[in-house]
């Protein structure tokens, strides 16, 4: 069963979670001061909810939209990125777990 589940993430390119590995993405904007200035909005409007989490803006370049400035905040683990995003989304900020 592990053989099976090693060659399944090395086909797919695919690989497990690390500990402390797992982001919440917060959003894609046209620039990076755009992206850390949402950082601050969010955390203004959040509380302690992002405690603790460091902001990543890292730039990625999108077919037919261009360069975007993703924001991502973590690390963290996979069961608390999943938390904290339940709870922005109570609040009616976007977000999404990535690993």
């Amino acid at each position: 069963m592990r053989m099976a589940l090693a060659l399944l993430l090395l086909a797919t390119g695919l690989r497990p979670a690390v500990a402390g590995d797992t982001f919440i993405q917060l959003g894609a904007e046209r620039s990076e001061e755009a992206a850390a200035q949402k950082w601050e909005d969010i955390r203004a409007r959040t509380g302690t909810v992002l405690e603790g989490m460091v902001p990543r803006i890292s730039s990625v370049d999108v077919k037919h939209k261009g360069r975007l400035y993703r924001l991502r905040a973590g690390p963290t683990e996979a069961a608390s990125a999943a938390s904290i995003c339940a709870q922005l989304k109570a609040q009616a900020i976007d977000c999404i777990v990535v690993h």
